[in-house]
């Protein structure tokens, strides 16, 4: 009887393997890459919000006008578009200002094809062999991304220094919409090889996000300024990432899927930059956004390949 129990077994391994989900998938699968493209976009407009360089002099006024782009990729995927931030700030007493802005930031989704782990979190009646690797394509959709608020902006200098310091304390109402975001599937292992389907992370995302800019402004020779600077904040509460897989005969997810369980959008974030300015004209290319971003996206947001950002700002009145 052994023998042939035995026998019985070793005919039956190479079976069970070819039918099998994955046993140990990895944690970056589709829907983690997918939820981080956005979030990579999201950072260049946060970690770019325009500032107060004027040494707030009571009564003064600072205008501002910013213009950029962004593009970051992560495995198939692609999201590129341009950006756009308008504030102003009036300093109330010497040393102390009030700052308003807004931005609004508008990018397509595309990309290639590549394979990667199916493996959804948003539902539990998806009746497809999963985890399991998957060939995907056709990756599309529209970001938008805007945002209202203001700040308060206090001086940690003397009045009269050449080099100054501000911190920028602000609140703002964030949202971000995802319209049609979706990429084709064809699962290409396990029981469940060959079918097909569509993975959509259309949504909308709206909070409140605190942040905070340490800065400082320095000459730079006869014409130029320097303005180095530490940005961080976060969004609260998160939004939702919500997630629906369409396949052979079936819908998961969505608001009408009883197990619906959705991920979680708007990081806290961190950043580095610094602004070289001509001190005549108000305009200044963000070096940080070009230099730093590339490097803080990588390590934030795993899964993210290429990252850039551009930003150039005007800003006018008296400073």
């Amino acid at each position: 009887m052994r023998p042939s129990i035995l026998s019985a077994a070793l005919l039956l391994l190479p079976i069970f393997p070819a039918h099998a989900a994955l046993s140990n998938p990895r944690k970056e699968d589709i829907d983690f890459i997918a939820e981080h493209l956005p979030e990579a976009a999201q950072d260049a407009r946060w970690l770019s919000l325009s500032t107060l360089h004027g040494a707030l002099a009571q009564g003064t006024w600072e205008t501002s006008a910013q213009l950029g782009t962004s593009q970051a990729t992560a495995s198939l995927f692609k999201i590129d578009g341009p950006m756009v931030s308008l504030g102003a700030g009036y300093a109330f007493r010497d040393g102390w200002a009030l700052q308003g802005l807004g931005f609004y930031d508008s990018m397509s989704i595309s990309g290639d094809q590549a394979r990667e782990v199916l493996h959804p979190f948003f539902s539990r009646r998806i009746p497809l062999d999963l985890p399991e690797n998957a060939d995907f394509s056709n990756p599309r959709g529209d970001y938008r991304h805007w945002g209202i608020g203001g700040a308060l902006v206090h001086r940690l200098s003397p009045a009269g220094a050449a080099k100054y310091w501000t911190l920028t304390a602000g609140l703002l109402y964030d949202r971000t919409e995802l319209k049609n975001y979706q990429v084709d599937y064809r699962i290409a292992g396990g029981a469940s090889a060959g079918a097909t389907g569509t993975l959509d992370h259309s949504g909308n995302a709206g909070f409140a996000l605190a942040y905070l800019v340490l800065q400082q402004v320095r000459p730079l020779g006869a014409h130029f300024r320097l303005i180095p600077r530490i940005t961080g904040g976060a969004p609260f509460p998160k939004g939702d990432f919500n997630g629906r897989l369409t396949g052979p005969g079936f819908t998961a997810g969505g608001s009408d899927d009883p197990t619906r369980s959705p991920g979680a959008i708007g990081d806290g974030f961190l950043g580095f930059g610094a602004e070289i300015e001509h001190a005549r004209s108000g305009l200044s290319l963000d070096l940080g956004g070009s230099l730093a971003f590339p490097l803080v996206e990588k390590l934030t947001h795993q899964g993210v390949g290429k990252a850039i950002n551009v930003q150039i700002t005007w800003r006018g009145g008296r400073r």
